[in-house]
């Protein structure tokens, strides 16, 4: 098996429609275990409350800030998506979340594709034990 150093975890390009390469395409990555470390620690904070003379520990999560990271990292690139009005829609973080939180038809691509790419990758993983 093969690795890229300069990039461990590469994206992988999915259409939208697969009949019409022009109608529009995401590069997704799934998060790694470093990509979600960086992201817990820019999201989780570690507090302790006393209760009957006991310390209690816990982690309070921006549930929403980690979202917004994880759709930041996943989504890489994407080309032909476009607005009402037939502007290209610019893929960065802001758009990223605005279609996320707001198109549930693209959110509903963007997790079925998450999906089959974590499917392919565990298909992967087994050939190369066969092998």
């Amino acid at each position: 098996m093969k690795f890229d150093l300069e990039n461990l975890n590469p994206a992988t390009r999915f259409y939208f429609d697969e009949d019409d390469p022009n109608g529009g395409w995401i590069e997704l990555r799934p998060c790694n275990g470093e990509a979600l470390a960086d992201i817990r620690k820019k999201t989780e904070v570690q507090k302790a409350e006393y209760r009957r003379g006991q310390r209690i520990q816990y982690v309070e999560a921006d549930e929403d800030a980690q979202q917004s990271e994880i759709w930041s990292y996943s989504i890489v690139d994407w080309g032909d998506i476009v607005s009402g009005d037939g502007e290209q829609i610019e893929c960065t973080n802001e758009n990223k979340n605005l279609l996320m939180r707001g198109s549930v038809l693209f959110a509903s691509k963007i997790t079925g594709f998450l999906k089959q790419l974590n499917e392919n990758l565990g298909l992967q993983a087994e050939d190369s034990e066969k092998n």
